[in-house]
């Protein structure tokens, strides 16, 4: 349990850091699914890890504390954690393949794309 607690802390601490150091190029009026990719694709090197650990941060805690109506959001695969990589390609893909959420908040794109890519068996 120490474990979970020190891994808790330290993602929140990296996700804080990675918003903070963010704010002057993505701030919250901008920060749509369309931005965050942008920044990714577009950006410095920075920019682009800033990036990835945000979707990877959200993909994460995601994958043990979103729930719909007590059910997970989404059922990641058994090979362990997505790379933040990983997750902005999900992204990338999501809304290349659904434009309308591309002005969405990164947020509400990336749920919906990992959800529809990892869908949970029914219960």
């Amino acid at each position: 349990m120490c474990n979970l607690y020190s891994v808790t802390k330290m993602a929140a601490a990296v996700l804080l850091t990675a918003v903070w150091t963010s704010g002057a190029l993505a701030d919250p009026a901008r920060t749509t699914a369309r931005a965050l990719v942008a920044d990714w694709k577009n950006g410095d090197r920075e920019m682009a890890a800033v990036a990835e650990v945000i979707a990877s941060a959200f993909a994460s805690g995601m994958s043990w504390a979103g729930t719909i109506e007590g059910h997970p959001l989404y059922c990641p695969p058994p090979i362990g954690a997505f790379t933040g990589n990983q997750v902005m390609n999900f992204l990338d893909s999501f809304i290349a393949d659904h434009p309308e959420t591309a002005d969405k908040t990164y947020g509400l794109a990336l749920s919906a794309g990992l959800r529809q890519a990892f869908p949970c068996a029914p219960s």
